[in-house]
């Protein structure tokens, strides 16, 4: 999929032009590790005027998460057709030995966050 870091709402816009619509948004920081935790995603703005827009709701929704982030820009890639999302993982427990983890995934993963910590590493 063709992928763009942008630094300006411009800059996005353009980058959305000449791959072509509808695209995904995505925040990039060091210091932001969860995305759409921090509002950080935007999927499917389908115009330059909602890519734009998008840029400056996405920079201020990081900043408003975290205001010591260290914001690098918003990565703009052509939105990929539907399909099935999987996930694929890999852990070493000290009890069960490496366990591997394959599923559907997409923001579905996330169910597996809140495991009881007895179930992690």
């Amino acid at each position: 999929m063709p992928t763009e870091l942008t630094t300006s709402a411009e800059a996005a816009g353009d980058a959305a032009e000449k791959m072509g619509y509808p695209v995904v948004m995505k925040i990039v920081s060091p210091q932001i590790i969860h995305k759409s935790d921090a509002g950080g995603v935007l999927v499917g703005p389908d115009s330059r005027a909602a890519v734009v827009a998008g840029y400056t709701t996405i920079v201020e929704n990081a900043k408003r998460f975290n205001p010591d982030a260290e914001i690098t820009g918003v990565l703009i890639q052509r939105l990929a057709p539907k399909g099935l999302e999987v996930i694929l993982g890999m852990s070493r427990y000290p009890i069960f030995g490496p366990l591997i983890m394959f599923g559907i995934g997409g923001v579905l993963w996330k169910s597996f966050r809140t495991w009881p910590s007895a179930w992690r590493p």
